[in-house]
Formats: C-alpha cells, structure tokens, sequence
C-alpha cells in the first residue's frame, strides 16, 4: 500500500472560490477521541484558519447573489510576519566555537529554507496563536547514494500544523513535555483507484487516512491507520518537538493568535459591503412601474415612442433614493476600530502619508502599535528557534562521530579550564590557552606564534608561516620567554663594547690608573611591542573518561606532564556549548531609513568617518562587506579631500568633529 502525504492544499473546483484545504483538519475530531478543550482548540484553529484563506461565508444565497469578502485578516498578518521576518534571523554562537557550531548551523537552516520555513512558522503561529516544529533526521535516500555514495542524511525542520499536536506536559513545568501526540492525515492513492467507481463522497472518506505518531524520551511509536505500530528507541533521549507560542498569555501554555477577537469585525464588515452592494445592484437595473397602462401593450426596446396612453397613465422608474453616505461612514468607522484592535496602521498597508517631510520621531509614534506588537512577538519567536538550533547540535553530535563539543571550555576568556590540586590539598580552577582547531592545551611555542601575528604589523609577519614568524623575531630580538638567550645577547653587547672602547692611556709614574667608563646597561633592541602572556609553566594533567549519560567518571587516564600557558583568566565559568543567540532582522521603519540617509549625506560630505557609520547604523547585513565598502569609500574621499586643498566643501555639523587626517590615510587602512 502506498501512502501520499500532503503538505500543501488545492485550490477548489471553481477558478474563482476561495482557497479550500484538500483534508480538512476537522476530520480529526471524527477519527479521534478528544476532550471537550481539544475539541474547542481544534474549532478556533479551523475559525481563524477560514478568515485567513477567505472562507468567511458558510453559505450561499440564492439566485448566485454576490457576497463581497473583504479580506483584513490576511493583510494585517501578512504585514505583520513581514514586518517581524523581513530580513531573516541573525545567529551568533559563542566566540569559541565560531568554527564548529556555526557552519553546522548554517548549512542546516540553508537547506531547509530559512527564509520560506521563518515566514511559513510566523504565518501559522500569527493565524492560530502556535507555531511547532520537530527536529527529526533523515538518512540519505537511494537515489542520492547513486549519485554520490558519499551522501550523508541531513537534519529536517518539519513546521507541523498547529491542529497535529497534542502535547502533555508536566503540570508543574510547562517547559517540561512529557509526551507528545502527532495526527497527520493523508490521501491513500491505491485505496482511491481501486474506489473509481465509488461516488465522490463515499470515496473521500474512505481514502483519507491517518498516520499517528506518539515520542516519548524514551519511545517512539508510529502506526499507519489498519497497519501494525512500529516501536523504536528514542537514541535523542529528549521530545525534540518546540512550541513558539506567538503571543503569551499568563498561565496558559498555548498562545494567542493577532487575529483573535478580529473576525467578528470582519464580518460586521463583509456584511455591510455587501448591503451596500445589493442597494447598487437594485438600482443598477432600475423597475419600470405603469400607471393606467397596460405593459402587454408597450413594447420596450431603444428609440421606442409610446403614444396614445390615457389621459391619467403614468410610466416611471424606481429611483436611488437611499443615501450610501451613511452606511459608507459607517464602514470606515468599523474600519477604523478593526485597525486599532490589530496594531497595524493604515499607513502600512500602503496608504499614502498626509505629509511627505513627516519627521522621525512622528513616524515612530506612527508605527508604535507595529514596532510594540513585533517587540512582543519577538522573544518566544528568538526562543523556539534557539531551541530548533540546540537540537541541530544534539543531532549533528549524535550521527556525526567526527562531530564533538567541547565542555570544559570557559565563557569568559575562551581557555580549557582544568581543576588544579595543590599541596595544600585545596582544588581551584585555572583557565590556559587552547588550540582553535583541537580545544586540546596550546603549545607556548604556538601562542607565542599567534600573538606576534596579532600585535605585529606588515603582511611578511602577520601572513608569514610559522617557522619564519620565530626566525625573524628570534634573530631581530630576545624572546621574553628565553633568559639564556637574553645572557647571550648581554654577554655578545658587552664584547662588542669593549672591542669598540678605545684602550686607556698609559698611566704616568707615581699616577693612579684612570678610572674606566661606565658601561651603559643593555637595551635590546625591539622590533615588536609584543606584550607575551605569562611564562609557561609544567603541569601534570590526569584525563578522566566520563559517562555521557550519567556524568560519573568511568577511568582515568594515566599522568601526563605538559606545558601550558595561563590566560590570566580570574573567574573560570564553564561554557554552554549548545548555547545561541538568535536576533530577528525586521524590516526597516521609515524613521530608522530616513536615519541611515541621513547618516550617509554626513559621510558622503566627510563630517563623519566610515567607523562612526559601522557604529551608529545597526541594520547591516554583512559587516566584513560592509568594512570593506567603507574603507573604499572613506580612500576615495581623502583623496577628493587632499584634492581639495585639505578641507571638506561641507562644514561638519554641530557635536560631529571632522575626522582626522591619519583616518583618512589609504595606507593606514591596509594595517
């Protein structure tokens, strides 16, 4: 038996309806035995899901008489998720782990379409109040492994409907699932062909199907509907399932949708549309009525002539005499609430501004309901996906072996911590400097390395390899970490100051001997003003394998003495290494654009520098492009600068001095 499952819905029969689901998620309620509160969850879903997709009429008059629909709700939740979800989500991991956890992320939330999966997941959890996702992972198919045999599985964001899910938490953590429930229905598409000849109605019932799915962080079963379940172990250990509810309401677990309390209005207002409708339409063909006149004996066609009619005959037509003023008034009235009640100004929506020059801070008082409503919104929404991304690296460590965090590293300084015992018999922590690539103990020679590269200036020192780094700072200085070297170098300025000393005169007879100069001290001569970190010091390190599961030590490892190198570190905290922070990048107002122009008039007209721009604008997407935009921009107007004789054609304004002339040195900015 094959199973199709459906993930999108076709538009109905008539190229002119709505659109219409292919499975009605109320087919639940038929299938599944639901408390009274399930079953009221599943109607207010079903409610807001018709007003968003335009079925608000649940009839049809007669006579194929219109029914105008006038759709706000899903303008206003539209502008709102574009509003929230404009520019995708900005994700920053721990300065440690930039190279390990942040790629993972990156190439999971690549190919599952970040952009399309943030609007989708803002769509559903603005519509019905919830948004929830299911982390699962799936091997690479057959097909794939043809094409290439080196294939790996990837990590799927499945966004599930929000009537799928029926979750049972811990009723003292609501944070805590304890299992969860998953309904997905399905089209059976052998069921169906061998029904051909079924009537429509019978057929779509008996080839919509279910598939359930229950997790547990133990279990995980899943069951066809007339097939056997199937059990497996849940290898995660967790309920890999996240809620974002969209907004919060106290004590409750499930959120509130922006469109709830707002389709009443809607309606109130499709049905005045359409009274307004039926008067035009009345009208529109207007009723002949005859007095003392038969309508039999008249014909009606154009350039008709009536003549002959009696002398108290009277013919006339059914005028307009209802004032649309009213109604329309009220209309914009009931617009006007429907608007307040939804935070989302006309203004938005494409409605042309009163007064083009309106200042910034009018237009922010303008769009206050928006930005507060996004500001709102936006938390649970930054959560959930943290959560999405702690179980990307919860995977990824399981089915990649190559794949490890780390766990002893600190948060503030970046270092290995270890735990140190010293004679006193007292055990404290210390932070010392660790490879980026393995998190093992640095190497001194190695950090010795990396911090001439960092504080040394030119391309041949800071580009250079390694052996050559140590061989030019060797033999143009001693190292700070090399007091035999530094004996040598006073022992060799010594002889050379004594080759260079004249020899003193013979002392006359009977004279004392002159007295011989003074040596100067010695000052070894400094290529770099590297400031080391502390001396490397011995240490015996003892590695201890740990249960990942329960934390206890199982063995330890055999002794081994080390050099390390001390960060200085005085407050050793350990490291979340699943630890993120997501940030969303709305759409910009109009009052932080007008900003930004107004930064780039003062940058265009040299009062202000590339770096005040980097400081004071926030909305940049890529910062390293960004810098290097700035720089080529900051060298073209030193040069127009220099052209100028020296000063800028447009004075500074007032609290902005003009930058300095070394800022706006070309070569200085290839340092």
């Amino acid at each position: 038996m094959s199973q199709t499952f459906l993930s999108q819905s076709v538009p109905g029969p008539s190229a002119l309806g709505t659109f219409s689901r292919s499975v009605d998620p109320q087919q639940l309620q038929t299938y599944l035995a639901l408390e009274q509160a399930e079953i009221l969850r599943l109607r207010r879903y079903n409610e807001f899901w018709r007003f968003y997709l335009g079925q608000h009429w649940q009839f049809t008059r007669e006579g194929g008489e219109p029914l105008v629909t006038v759709n706000y709700c899903r303008r206003i939740v539209n502008k709102i998720c574009d509003w929230m979800i404009g520019k995708g989500m900005q994700v920053t991991v721990p300065a440690p782990l930039m190279n390990l956890t942040l790629p993972v992320l990156e190439e999971v939330w690549k190919y599952n379409n970040e952009q399309e999966w943030l609007r989708a997941a803002s769509i559903t959890g603005s519509v019905t109040g919830d948004a929830f996702a299911l982390v699962t992972y799936e091997d690479a198919t057959v097909q794939a492994r043809r094409m290439n045999p080196h294939t790996q599985g990837r990590i799927r964001l499945q966004l599930l409907g929000s009537e799928q899910v029926f979750p049972t938490w811990d009723p003292l953590n609501k944070d805590t699932l304890l299992q969860v429930r998953i309904e997905t229905l399905y089209y059976d598409s052998a069921a169906s062909k061998s029904m051909q000849e079924q009537s429509n109605t019978q057929q779509r019932h008996l080839h919509v199907l279910r598939f359930t799915q229950i997790i547990t962080p133990e279990k995980i079963i899943e069951q066809f509907q007339g097939g056997d379940p199937t059990i497996r172990d849940n290898v995660l250990g967790e309920i890999a399932l996240i809620h974002i509810p969209n907004q919060i309401v106290p004590g409750e677990y499930y959120g509130l949708s922006d469109i709830d309390g707002l389709t009443n209005i809607n309606r109130e207002i499709n049905e005045k549309y359409t009274d307004v409708s039926d008067i035009i339409n009345y009208h529109a063909a207007p009723v002949t009525v005859i007095f003392g006149a038969k309508a039999g004996n008249l014909e009606r066609s154009a350039k008709q002539v009536w003549s002959g009619l009696p002398a108290d005959a009277k013919v006339q037509q059914l005028e307009l005499s209802t004032n649309l003023q009213q109604p329309i008034d009220y209309i914009k009235m009931v617009r006007e609430v429907f608007m307040e009640l939804s935070n989302v100004p006309e203004q938005s929506l494409g409605r042309e501004q009163t007064i083009s020059n309106t200042s910034g801070v009018a237009l922010a008082i303008q769009y206050q309901p928006l930005v507060e409503l996004v500001e709102r919104k936006s938390p649970q929404f930054c959560r959930g996906i943290q959560e999405i991304n702690y179980y990307i690296l919860r995977i990824k460590e399981i089915v990649d072996r190559s794949f490890k965090l780390p766990t002893d590293l600190c948060s503030n300084c970046g270092g290995k911590i270890a735990e140190m015992e010293y004679p006193d018999g007292t055990i404290r922590r210390r932070c010392f400097m660790v490879d980026p690539q393995t998190f093992d103990f640095m190497d001194p020679a190695n950090v010795k390395v990396k911090y001439i590269r960092l504080h040394s200036f030119g391309p041949s020192v800071s580009e250079g390899p390694a052996h050559q780094v140590m061989s030019e700072h060797n033999t143009t200085a001693p190292s700070e970490w090399d007091p035999a070297k530094s004996k040598d170098a006073e022992a060799k300025h010594a002889a050379d100051q004594k080759a260079l000393t004249p020899p003193a005169p013979p002392a006359e007879p009977g004279q004392p001997p002159a007295p011989k100069p003074p040596t100067p001290p010695y000052e070894p001569p400094q290529m770099h003003d590297v400031q080391l970190p502390p001396e490397p010091e011995t240490i015996t390190v003892q590695r201890a394998k740990i249960d990942p599961n329960t934390g206890a030590v199982v063995a330890d490892g055999p002794p081994q003495t080390i050099q390390v190198v001390w960060t200085e570190c005085e407050a050793p905290n350990y490291l979340n290494p699943f630890d993120t922070t997501v940030k969303l990048k709305p759409t910009l107002p109009k009052d932080k654009a007008l900003e930004i122009a107004y930064h780039t008039l003062l940058k265009t007209a040299g009062a202000v520098s590339s770096d005040w721009i980097r400081e004071h604008t926030d909305d940049i997407e890529n910062p390293a492009e960004e810098k290097k935009r700035c720089d080529a921009e900051r060298t073209q107007m030193a040069a127009l600068t220099a052209k100028a004789g020296g000063h800028s054609a447009v004075p500074p304004p007032k609290g902005i001095s003009q930058p300095k002339a070394q800022d706006e040195d070309p070569t200085k900015s290839q340092t």
